[in-house]
């Protein structure tokens, strides 16, 4: 591992101020992994394969989000009850705010002023205003809340009800919940599109990705491998990518036609089954990287053609990942 002034050094090339702009060296891709069985997370160069530093956080730290400078990092501390702000360049914990018990995902609104932050121990949606670094209130939704992306100039908030099989939606100016819709079973992940017709959420008891019309809320399920965790959009919004945690694959989604496009197998490392948990899509390069629970590393797939990297080792049972903004993905 590189030290922590060799860290800076490689990160010193990243515009953090302002956003956009910059590299982190050729063929750099900088990504977040949340270390859920150490309660670290680790900075990793995908480019270069290597794990660049480890910055300690709270209990079971689950979903990172960066903001759109590619200087702050926030972090869920499932097993607490408060989210750990990470100051990037510096690569510190720089402190924690209170939240609801066992906050799990976590959006940021498009100005990454404030946050909504799904609390599996709580049956709750918190709004985390990032300025005052307070909670600005809290609503109530399903039983065991995981997932939450936000939609409608972050006026709405979409949370995935684990312990029910739900959908929740949440008018964020009323603090009420609007509406709560049935989808497919255990779901976890939600993300949605730039174009925003449509919500695409991990059922993990149902081997499928529940498609949500957000302009009728119909339902429809996409079926994939066994028991699919995280889900990621490719930069244009026009493919997804899921790990199937229990079939050891990634499915790769059409989102023009609802459809699974390709299945990449996803092998164990180092005699661990390949668990893959969750999934960021890095760059318009086709490529996504994938953390292995079980086997304690990072892989980039290619996506167009299958092919795997070599892992990458980072800390015990890795799981939220997060690409650090950059303003060009060429290398």
């Amino acid at each position: 591992m590189v030290t922590f002034v060799q860290a800076i050094v490689l990160l010193s090339g990243v515009a953090w101020a302002g956003g956009g702009g910059g590299t982190a060296g050729p063929g750099s891709r900088l990504i977040l992994v949340t270390n859920w069985g150490e309660n670290t997370v680790s900075l990793v160069d995908v480019g270069a394969r290597k794990q660049l530093a480890v910055i300690a956080v709270g209990s079971k730290p689950y979903d990172v989000k960066v903001d759109p400078t590619g200087r702050f990092a926030f972090i869920t501390n499932s097993g607490g009850s408060d989210i750990s702000v990470v100051d990037i360049q510096a690569m510190l914990e720089a402190y924690r705010i209170p939240v609801a018990a066992g906050p799990r995902d976590i959006s940021l609104s498009k100005d990454a002023r404030w946050a909504a932050v799904a609390n599996s121990g709580d049956d709750s949606l918190s709004v985390v205003d990032l300025i005052t670094r307070r909670e600005s209130f809290r609503v109530r939704v399903g039983t065991i809340p995981y997932g939450v992306a936000l939609i409608k100039d972050d006026k709405i908030a979409l949370v995935t009800n684990w312990g029910e099989n739900t959908l929740s939606v949440v008018d964020l100016d009323s603090r009420q919940e609007m509406k709560r819709l049935p989808v497919g079973a255990l779901p976890y992940t939600v993300v949605v599109p730039p174009s925003e017709t449509h919500a695409y959420l991990t059922a993990f008891g149902a081997d499928g990705v529940a498609v949500v019309d957000l302009a009728t809320l119909v339902t429809l399920t996409i079926p994939v491998g066994r028991s699919p965790w995280g889900i990621a959009l490719s930069p244009n919004g026009q493919a997804g990518v899921v790990a199937n945690f229990y079939s050891n694959e990634i499915s790769v989604l059409d989102l023009q036609t609802n459809t699974e496009s390709s299945r990449i197998p996803f092998p164990g490392v180092a005699g661990a089954r390949g668990s893959p948990k969750n999934v960021a899509t890095i760059c318009d390069d086709g490529r996504a990287v994938i953390s292995s629970l079980a086997g304690n590393v990072l892989v980039a797939v290619d996506l167009a053609t299958g092919a795997l990297e070599s892992p990458i080792p980072v800390g015990k049972a890795p799981y939220g990942l997060a690409a650090i903004p950059r303003g060009s993905c060429s290398p």
